[in-house]
C-alpha cells in the first residue's frame, strides 16, 4: 500500500496485512507532470505524478494521500482522476495538536480502517494492531540505540548507509533485522573520524541520498537527520490503550512539520536540543522548489539560529538534487568555514 506522509500510521496499513511503500518520486520516469501542473509547481508532488502515471498502477495495491498542503491535495485530485487504482483514499490530518484535533484525527483513522477492511474484505483486529505497534516500536527503540551511538565523536556510521536502510525496507520485521545487524556489529564503526564537523541535516521530503553523499565525500559527517520519512519513528506509540486511540495520539503529538499551525516555535526549540545534545557544529537545510511552507519556516528557524551563532547553510534546489557541481561547491566552502572556526 503507498502512502506519501509521515502522519499515516503505516502500523494501521501493516495490520492489513499490506506492505506499506513510502512513494518518493526517485527514478527515471518521463516528466508528463506538465500537462496537469503549472510550472511553479512543488517538484516532490510532481515527480510522484510522474511515478504514478509511469509504472505499472498493479505494482500497489492502492495509495493513501493526507491534505499536507495545497500541492499534495491537488496531487490527489489529479490521481483519482487519471490513474486507476483499486484503493485511493484521503486521510485528513488537522494543523492543531489539542483534544479537538485529537478527537477529530482518531475519527479519520477509524475511517481509514474501515476504508481498509472494505479494500481487503476482513477484519482488522485489535490484536492484528496492537502486533503491528510492537514491531514498529522495536523500530523506533533500535534506531534510538543507533542515535545514541552516533553522539559518540568516534563512532562513525555514514548517514547515506542508516538512510538507505530505512528507505529500502518497508516491512518492520526487515528494518528490525537489518538495524539490529547494526547494533550487533557496532565496534565496526569505531573508525577514529572523530576530526570531521558534526552536521545536522533538515527540511522537508529529502529521500534522494545525493545531497548526503555529497556531505559525506566533502569531509563531514551527518550525525542527525530531520527529513519528514524519519518522524515516523520519533515517538513511540502507546502499547497499554486502544489501539486507534494511541496511533491517534501517537502521530497528532509527533515531532512537527512546517505544515503544523503552531509549529515554528517548537521546531526551533527542538532543533537547538539537538545542536546541543549532538554537539553539531553546522546545521543544512534543503528546501524543496515551491515549497511554501517549509520555504517561510526555515528561513525564520535560520535566522533566530544564525543569531545564536551557530552556522547555517540553506540550499534551495531540485528533487531529485540536481545541479550537484554548485550544491557540491557550497557545501564545501561551509564545512571549510567549520574548520577554521575550530
Amino acid at each position: 500500500m503507498a502512502y506519501f506522509c509521515c502522519h499515516v500510521p503505516v502500523e494501521l496499513i501493516s495490520a492489513a496485512g499490506l506492505i506499506p511503500y513510502r512513494l518518493n518520486g526517485l527514478g527515471d520516469f518521463a516528466d508528463k507532470s506538465y500537462s496537469y501542473f503549472p510550472g511553479n509547481f512543488c517538484m516532490f508532488a510532481r515527480n510522484c505524478l510522474n511515478e504514478g502515471l509511469t509504472l505499472n498502477p498493479g505494482r500497489f495495491a492502492g495509495v493513501i494521500f493526507i491534505n499536507s498542503c495545497d500541492a499534495m491535495e491537488r496531487l490527489y485530485d489529479v490521481w483519482k482522476s487519471y490513474i486507476p487504482l483499486s484503493f485511493i483514499h484521503l486521510l485528513s490530518v488537522p494543523r492543531k495538536n489539542d483534544v479537538s484535533a485529537l478527537a477529530y484525527f482518531l475519527k479519520e483513522l477509524l475511517l481509514l480502517k474501515v476504508a481498509l477492511e472494505r479494500f481487503i474484505e476482513y477484519e482488522i483486529t485489535e490484536e492484528k494492531l496492537k502486533e503491528s505497534i510492537l514491531l514498529y516500536n522495536i523500530s523506533r527503540h533500535l534506531l534510538r540505540e543507533i542515535n545514541l551511538l552516533r553522539k559518540e565523536e568516534d563512532f562513525y556510521l555514514p548517514s547515506s548507509q542508516l538512510m538507505e536502510i530505512i528507505l529500502n525496507y518497508p516491512s518492520p520485521l526487515q528494518l528490525n533485522i537489518k538495524l539490529k545487524e547494526i547494533l550487533d556489529k557496532k565496534d565496526n564503526f569505531y573508525k577514529g573520524k572523530k576530526k570531521l564537523p558534526a552536521l545536522m541535516l533538515s527540511g522537508s521530503v529529502m529521500e534522494d541520498m545525493t545531497l548526503i553523499k555529497i556531505i559525506e565525500e566533502a569531509k563531514a559527517r551527518v550525525i542527525y537527520e530531520d527529513f519528514c520519512f524519519l518522524r515516523t519513528f520519533n515517538k513511540f506509540v502507546e502499547s497499554n490503550k486502544p489501539s486507534l486511540e494511541a496511533l491517534a495520539e501517537g502521530y497528532i503529538t509527533q515531532f512537527p512539520c512546517a505544515r503544523r499551525a503552531d509549529s515554528y516555535k517548537e521546531r526551533l526549540n527542538y532543533i537547538r536540543k539537538i545542536i546541543t545534545d549532538y554537539s553539531i557544529k553546522g546545521i543544512i537545510f534543503y528546501i524543496i522548489k515551491f515549497c511554501d511552507i517549509f520555504s517561510w519556516e526555515t528561513h525564520m528557524i535560520a535566522s533566530e539560529l544564525r543569531s545564536e551563532k551557530i552556522p547555517v547553510l540553506i540550499i534551495e534546489g531540485d528533487y531529485p538534487v540536481k545541479s550537484r557541481g554548485q550544491i557540491k561547491s557550497r557545501i564545501e566552502a561551509f564545512i571549510e568555514m567549520l574548520e577554521e572556526d575550530k
